[in-house]
């Protein structure tokens, strides 16, 4: 496979917005255009990799919403979803929520459909602790 010059040009600004949003997600705000292409390009080779070590393939996130999580109602966005765990179908839920100051914390929950059933109460319990920093 060969890339062109605008072709390469596309992919760092892909990488780029990417790392940017990234970056947002994460409360990071150090860096600029060079820095959020490499945190771009670090999800892009990192994520796949997970994903194949958990056996997680056709993700799909679903519409998130705005609410509220925790005994100090931090501000969220969350959303569920489906997948594929280990050659089974899966149940995903989601979450970004905002604890305090400029850091976000990103929740994500999947879970085997035939054995899953039993873990999701834990999960749920976990995640409405998460308290204000």
């Amino acid at each position: 496979m060969t890339i062109t010059l605008p072709g390469l040009l596309i992919l760092l600004v892909i990488a780029w917005v990417c790392g940017a949003v990234g970056k947002a997600l994460a409360g990071g705000a150090r860096g600029g255009l060079i820095t959020s292409i490499v945190v771009g390009f670090i999800g892009a080779l990192v994520g796949p990799w997970i994903a194949g070590q958990l056996g997680l393939t056709g993700i799909n996130w679903g519409e998130a919403k705005v609410g509220n999580i925790g005994p100090n109602s931090l501000p969220s966005r969350m959303g569920d979803g489906s997948a594929t765990l280990g050659g089974d179908p899966a149940y995903v839920w989601y979450a970004t929520i905002n604890p305090g100051g400029a850091q976000q914390v990103l929740v994500v929950y999947a879970v085997n459909n035939r054995i899953g059933k039993f873990h999701q109460p834990n999960a749920d319990a976990a995640v409405k602790t998460i308290r204000k920093m």
